[in-house]
């Protein structure tokens, strides 16, 4: 396995409309232990459906903005420096409500 450097800006791009996902590692490069991503959600981006995983443990860290997170009935809203950490099994989704884009750094390891 190789080192990877990825400066601003670098990184694997993903639309979904106006929203941009930068990828900047993945299983492939960390021998399949841990993905991280940038986010950028513009305003009203619905989220996906309500989701949860068998084995990955997901995590969101706001930068900017404010992150809307479902956590099984719960939701909460996320200023700048806002941290998530959902265990396998919980139920989740996250959007966007505001007017303003919403950044974030969404990333998974593989729980025990």
């Amino acid at each position: 396995m190789d080192a990877i450097v990825h400066r601003t800006g670098d990184g694997e791009r993903h639309s979904a409309g106006s929203s941009e996902i930068l990828i900047k590692a993945t299983g492939e490069n960390t021998g399949g232990t841990f993905f991280l991503s940038e986010s950028t959600l513009e305003p009203g981006f619905p989220g996906p459906p309500p989701h949860h995983h068998e084995q990955l443990v997901d995590m969101f860290y706001v930068l900017e903005g404010v992150l809307i997170v479902r956590l099984g009935d719960q939701t909460h809203e996320l200023g700048a420096g806002s941290f998530v950490c959902v265990p396998p099994g919980v139920v989740h989704t996250f959007s966007n409500t505001s007017e303003s884009p919403v950044r974030f750094l969404n990333s998974n390891i593989v729980g025990a």
